[in-house]
């Protein structure tokens, strides 16, 4: 099938592009011509978590960040097996045990020869023997499957076998094999697989669970459903074994639940799926398989291809549609996606495509508006958690060696003590763990701690909130179950210590789990805990947006206390806030938190950080005001917005006008602040957005700005760079470097300003003022000195005295007008003192009113803190209530329905609780509880109660006593410890069980003993009761009279050593042998034996292992029957048979001799005849007699009759049965051979027959667990088929057939009747996986009294007669019965008989 091309986008798509990729595509469209054809390369695989390095030059990391392209293999298109060096493919991995192989069949039954996948089967096999699993699901398949070997490359189209005795794994492209460690117990290889295959494949993956017993494979497939992959899980109702389907589908992990036909279906439709196949045509918006989730919003500006524009226009539909889900989900959920990156969101989505067979986003969204159980779904999907017990074993390590002890000492000293061990009565130690998944972290954590405190501080106190946005993983983890394959995580010490094991998994114990409080949180928008030691937020940064990632670490900067711990993720780091945190252990991803506080920075996220990154000419100067509109974490967290602060403005325009172009950066050279412009100096580069001062400041000022700045940190001084020439485009310009180092009060970290000043010898702006604005060149005086040398007629003196007077009148003005000045301008300054005076008081009120308003912001916060911290603890308080009061209630109808006297006692032995039966039998009153319960006065006395009680809290052991009322009604007192959940005894519990009538029972089986030993010794027959070794226990008179022995000579004595070894025969220590062993019976064996007084006998034995009194060992019934005579009479008759064949050839000489001795012959054949029925006749009146008697003992006519009598009698009418039928079976052959059976010919219907046979046969096969099938063959009509012949007989027949598959076919085999015709004969075939015949016996089966394994055949009743018969029959009706047969491998009976020429069809 062809999927759309809405897959094919690649990375390029994830987020719009800028302009260069526009004209690239331009370019590309005036410049090329036709579009050549495609280059086919073999692309390699980049390391999805790889961090392009630092001291790269931008070019290498250019390349590194550009856009995914398409990979296409370099292997020929003809090649028959594609591997995964080649491209991409989907694994699928295949668990199964008990059961799995018909579960297996059943699958690659259905699996087409080519789905694009390679198959890894993993089945619980023996360690000790070899398999040949592979050979028998080749059988069944269409695709090659063998077994795996170590090293072996995997391909497509195949299916791997694990080895036995071994661990099956994937690495890069090759299955490794190792050996089974025997230590661990169970070894769950299933577990294992899936695992590798999720870490290796990731989204690459299917998981599939078959029939089987315990929990293996549950933990793999919820890493599988974390990856991104796809589960499957067997029906329960289908599968032979539930345990493993059952535990997989409790994970809440699994995707499809059906049959192994259906889930082969499934896979095959999704083995060329775009989802589970990126680069068939093309990688996915996602970036393809592969990226880690931290890699899912990379930029593509600057590095895409032409091959890539393409691929823009097609993905920005994409982008909105997945919009419009984030929206859909935020309106039902209130969780906004819009904070993850759209990379983790989209691969979701298109997982749930795949699944709903969903071709287009455009119509998932349309689902999605429709229905919305999948808008429920989708949203656990993405809510799943990837978590293990102590995952990251190192970080632990590393938690407990170091950080934690120093921690706890800061704690001590806080708490005014030098040591640990005195801060027991203290504050708890606060720990939260954000995303806490199902629990695995915090309770990993939990014991951690622990294990740290038994060996530190004892009695400290620890408070552990976990929290996550899943309602369904925050209920597992109050729970605490996990299935057993957390053994492979866990320590076996810290499985007995810290867990309890159940049936089908492991629980945390109480003390763990009540020190872990859960709760449902969403961490982008509810207020954050407070005043914490330790926070540990892992893998959860990794799938949220950058942006997020600053209002997080912000908000665990204010909720941890001064040096608080971070724990972040492998992947994780504080690059976004890097002052607020310090790195303790860069390896493991451990920080401390600084001094100061985030809130002014950080917590407003849309006011102190812009959504864009910072251009060459922005600044990131605060804002004069936080914005009120468009932050919604301003809305939520409900903060006014900031006073102006007008000083701060001055200074910052000042600033911006007069002081040279500077950044501030810490020691880290990351850029925290930009003054002036600094866009001549330094620019972003392409790639993934950075604040590295070096990658960022021009190429030419690396080199000498990287040395000022060592100098200036090593000597701690001002460092000045005088003319460093760099060109600014085509112009070379030069700059003057100021290196400044300075540390902030109260932080130990130092921090840098860089300024650049140009120094190109342009002039710089200086404050002037136009020449309007200058005084003018004269005043008044000169106008004056002008006018007057102008005065026409005036004398030189008069003119000069006039100047003078004139002059002095002038300075008297100008004196005067001095002093006005004068004193306006100190009128003047004083105004502008008392207006600086009250600016700086109004300056200090306004500093005073922010303080207040700063103070109550943070009290607000930390009220909001409080009240979610108390919500959480009254969320967990209501949950446990309701957990104990549904307990206490359960408890309450358990004990009001159980008629069972039960009492509960303290260790103190003051009564706790009773049952209402106890109530009435020990005469208990309400007000009892509390009073010792040898304070009671009940109607039972029981002697020393009290030390009883003491004696088994003391010593764990059950007692029990038959005790009795004194009514004299019989009861069964059971004292046993009080075991809390934590296994620890605090009382005891006393049991009363009536035990009455078990009493009488037991005298009435007495004395039914005493009968059945009476009626044994008025039997004739001798009868021997022997123990387990084979020794005389007891016999019956006719025994010691038949073979002259007594009592004191037998009982005691071996078996084989009574009446001088006269017993000692190999088959008989054989028949006894296993009789003893497997309670095998076995009957009318005969054996030789030369009896002392008495001679050779021929004995006919039947043996049958039968229950001791008082529960003692079996002991073993040996009937003996004396069958001496009627052997000499079969030899006689056998002796005149031979003479009369002899007498028969001698007188062939006539036909008058010979007529006359077939007359004779004849004679003698009736004579048998006769004489076998008159047999039959003597034999049925006393088997009668003894079905009749037997009867009328079960019907009770002497007596109640036990449960054991019942038995015995049951049996002995199951011989009756069984001898009846022998003699039935006898008679029939000798009418046969007598030819007196008559045969009806009539038209018999095949289906007719069948049907009632397997109405008869049927309940037989399946109480012995065999798999039983009729059908007819293709092209047959079965319901019209019939034969010619007797119905009863024919009945008879295939009766008999199946009669004899069924006992020689063991427990768990199959048994199939299959018929077809010809022309002329129709064929009747019985199939069975028995024992099998040996090729050399089958001709010897039809024999008359043969039986080819005496001692099976025995085993299984019959005296050879049933096949001779059948065959006799068949041919009577003019067909046959052949067979055939090999040893092991089960045996084929054919039954042959006549087609009826008409058509007859089946009636009811």
């Amino acid at each position: 099938m062809r999927w759309p091309e809405e897959f094919a986008y690649g990375n390029a798509a994830r987020r719009r592009c800028n302009h260069p990729v526009r004209d690239l595509r331009e370019t590309r469209n005036a410049t090329r011509g036709p579009p050549a054809a495609p280059k086919t390369t073999k692309s390699k695989k980049l390391a999805a978590n790889s961090e392009p390095d630092p001291a790269r030059g931008a070019k290498s990391q250019k390349s590194a960040k550009g856009g995914r392209v398409a990979r296409k293999s370099a292997k020929s298109a003809d090649s028959p097996v594609a591997t995964l060096q080649d491209s991409p493919v989907t694994v699928v991995g295949i668990g199964a045990s008990a059961g799995g192989l018909e579960a297996l069949s059943e699958f690659f039954r259905h699996v087409p020869a080519k789905t694009g996948v390679a198959y890894m089967i993993v089945q619980h096999l023996s360690p000790t023997h070899g398999s040949i699993l592979a050979e028998l699901l080749a059988k069944h398949a269409t695709i090659p499957i063998r077994e795996a070997a170590d090293g072996e490359r995997i391909a497509v189209d195949r299916a791997y076998v694990i080895a036995p005795d071994t661990k099956m794994t994937l690495t890069d492209g090759h299955l490794k094999l190792v050996p089974r460690d025997p230590n661990v117990r169970p070894p769950l290889p299933i577990d294992a697989l899936f695992r590798s295959l999720a870490d290796v494949q990731e989204s690459r993956t299917i998981g599939v669970i078959l029939s089987g017993t315990g929990s293996d494979g549950a933990l793999g497939v919820r890493a599988i459903r974390g990856a991104g992959g796809i589960t499957f899980v067997q029906d329960p109702v289908s599968a032979s074994s539930q345990g493993m389907p059952l535990a997989a589908i409790a994970t809440n992990c699994v995707d499809v639940v059906a049959t192994p036909a259906e889930i082969a279906t499934h896979v095959a439709r999704l083995g060329d799926h775009p989802y589970l196949r990126p680069d068939v045509n093309g990688a996915l918006v996602s970036g393809g398989n592969g990226a880690a989730p931290h890699d899912d919003n990379k930029s593509v500006v600057g590095s895409a291809t032409v091959a890539q524009a393409d691929e823009v226009d097609a993905a920005q539909p994409a982008i909105a549609e997945v919009t419009r889900i984030s929206a859909l989900l935020r309106r039902r959920f209130g969780v906004n996606f819009a904070l993850y990156k759209i990379g983790t969101v989209e691969r979701r989505i298109r997982r749930r495509m795949a699944l709903r067979k969903v071709e287009t986003l455009r119509a998932y969204v349309d689902m999605l508006g429709r229905d919305a159980s999948e808008l429920d779904t989708l949203y656990g999907d993405l809510l799943i958690g990837v978590t293990r017990f102590f995952r990251d074993p190192d970080v632990y390590a590393a938690l407990t060696a170091t950080i934690l002890p120093s921690r706890l000492e800061r704690h001590a000293e806080a708490r005014g003590s030098t040591r640990l061990g005195e801060v027991a009565d203290g504050a708890p130690l606060r720990v939260w763990i954000a995303g806490c998944s199902t629990g695995e972290e915090a309770y990993s954590i939990a014991i951690s701690i622990a294990e740290l405190l038994d060996a530190h501080a004892p009695g400290m106190s620890v408070q552990i909130f976990a929290t996550d946005l899943s309602a369904a993983a925050i209920t597992a983890a109050r729970v605490g179950f996990y299935p057993v394959g957390i053994e492979a995580d866990v320590s076996p010490e810290r499985l007995r210590r810290f867990f309890t094991r159940e049936q089908s998994g492991y629980r945390v114990i109480k003390a763990v789990r009540d020190v872990c409080v859960f709760a449902v949180q969403n961490i982008t928008a509810d207020p954050p805990f407070s005043h914490l030691d330790m926070v540990s937020c892992r893998n959860v940064l990794i799938y949220l947006q950058p942006s997020a990632h600053a209002r997080l670490l912000a908000v665990f900067h204010y909720a941890l206390k001064q040096g608080g711990i971070l724990l972040l993720g492998t992947s994780e780091s504080t690059g976004t806030a890097p002052t607020l945190f310090t790195p303790i252990d860069k390896k493991h991803r451990i920080y401390s938190r600084t001094p100061g506080t985030a809130r002014a920075q950080y917590l407003n996220i849309a006011a102190a950080q812009p959504e864009r990154g910072p251009g060459p000419n922005d600044s990131l100067q605060p804002p004069l005001m936080s914005s009120t509109h468009g932050d919604d974490s301003s809305r939520e967290s409900g903060r006014t917005p900031a006073v102006p602060d007008v000083q701060r403005a001055a200074d910052h325009v000042v600033i911006g006008s007069y002081a040279p172009a500077a950044v501030v950066v810490d020691d880290d050279l990351h850029i925290i602040q930009f003054r002036g412009q600094t866009g001549a100096y330094i620019e972003p580069t392409a790639g993934t957005a950075s604040f590295h001062l070096l990658k960022m400041v021009k190429p030419a000022l690396t080199r000498e700005l990287r040395r000022a700045i060592k100098t200036a940190r090593d000597e701690a001084r001002t460092v000045r760079v005088e003319r460093v020439s760099f060109h600014n485009g085509p112009k070379l310009n030069h700059v003057t470097l100021d290196v400044v180092p300075f540390r902030v009060a109260g932080s130990a970290a130092q921090y840098f300003v860089i300024s650049f000043e140009d120094a190109s010898g342009k002039p710089s702006p200086k404050a002037t003022l136009p020449s309007s604005d200058l005084p003018a060149a004269g005043n008044a005086t000169g106008t004056t000195r002008t006018a007057s040398a102008a005065r026409p007629g005036a004398s030189p003196l008069r003119a000069r005295n006039d100047n003078a007077r004139e002059l002095g009148e002038a300075r008297q003005e100008l004196e005067a007008a001095q002093r006005h000045i004068q004193a306006i301008t100190e009128e003047h300054a004083a105004g502008i003192e008392e207006y600086q005076a009250a600016n700086e008081e109004i300056q200090s009120s306004n500093e005073e009113l922010q303080s207040t308003n700063e103070e109550i912001e943070t009290s607000k916060e930390e009220l909001q803190s409080l009240n979610e911290e108390l919500t959480t603890l009254n969320d967990e308080l209501r949950v446990r209530n309701a957990d104990a009061d549904r307990l206490n209630d359960d408890l309450h109808n358990l004990l009001s329905a159980m008629h069972i006297p039960v009492i509960m006692v303290g260790t103190d032995l003051r009564i706790r609780r009773f049952t209402e039966g106890a109530e009435r039998l020990v005469n208990l009153i309400p007000s009892d509880v509390g009073r010792p319960v040898g304070d009671i006065r009940s109607s039972i006395d029981v002697a020393n109660l009290e030390d009883m009680i003491r004696r088994v809290i003391e010593t764990l052991t059950l007692t029990e006593l038959e005790v009795r009322d004194r009514d004299g009604h019989w009861y069964m007192m059971h004292v046993r410890p009080y075991r809390t959940s934590e296994a620890r005894i605090d009382g005891a519990v006393i049991v009363f069980h009536d035990i009455d009538a078990r009493k009488l029972a037991a005298e009435q089986l007495d004395a039914a003993r005493r009968y059945a030993e009476a009626i044994v010794q008025t039997v004739r027959e001798p009868l021997l009761v022997l123990d387990r070794t084979l020794h005389g226990v007891s016999a019956n008179e006719a025994f010691y009279t038949k073979f002259g022995t007594n009592p004191r000579s037998t009982i005691g004595h071996a078996m084989f050593e009574i009446g001088e070894h006269s017993w000692d025969n190999t088959l008989l220590r054989e028949l006894l042998s296993r009789t003893v062993a497997t309670g095998e019976p076995f009957d009318n064996v005969e054996i030789q034996t030369n009896i002392e007084l008495v001679g050779q006998q021929t004995m006919c034995l039947s043996g049958r292992r039968i229950a001791a009194a008082h529960n003692g060992p079996p002991l073993v019934l040996l009937a003996m029957e004396d069958i001496t005579q009627r052997k000499r009479a079969e030899l006689r008759l056998a002796t005149a048979n031979t003479e009369l064949s002899i007498r028969a050839d001698e007188l062939e000489v006539t036909s008058d001799e010979l007529r006359g001795k077939t007359v004779e012959a004849e004679a003698s054949n009736r004579a048998k005849a006769e004489f076998l029925a008159t047999m039959s006749h003597e034999l049925r009146t006393p088997l009668n007699a003894i079905a009749g008697y037997t009867q009328l003992l079960d019907m009770g006519i002497r007596g109640p009759v036990t449960e054991a009598q019942r038995v015995d009698l049951a049996r002995i009418a199951r011989s009756q049965r069984h001898l009846m039928g022998l003699i039935n079976e006898i008679l029939n052959f000798a009418k046969l051979e007598a030819g007196t059976v008559a045969i009806a010919e009539v038209d018999v219907n095949v289906d007719a027959v069948l049907v009632g046979v397997t109405e008869m046969i049927g309940p037989q096969m399946h109480r012995k667990n065999l798999r039983y099938d009729v059908r007819s063959s293709l092209g047959i009509d079965s319901s019209t088929l019939a034969v010619r012949g007797d119905e009863d007989k024919i009945r008879q027949i295939i009766l008999n057939l199946l009669t004899n598959a069924l006992k020689f076919t063991a427990a768990g085999g199959a048994v199939e009747v299959r018929y077809d015709a010809d022309e002329s004969a129709v064929y009747i075939r019985v199939r069975d996986t028995g024992v099998g015949i040996a090729p050399s016996e089958l001709g010897k089966i039809f024999e008359p009294f043969v039986q080819i394994n005496p001692l099976l055949t025995r085993s299984t009743d019959g005296v050879g007669l049933g096949l001779a018969i059948s065959r006799a029959l068949a041919r009577a009706m003019g067909g046959d019965v052949l067979a055939e047969s090999s040893l092991g491998s089960g045996s084929t009976f054919t039954l042959t008989l006549r087609r009826a020429q008409a058509a007859v069809h089946a009636t009811a």
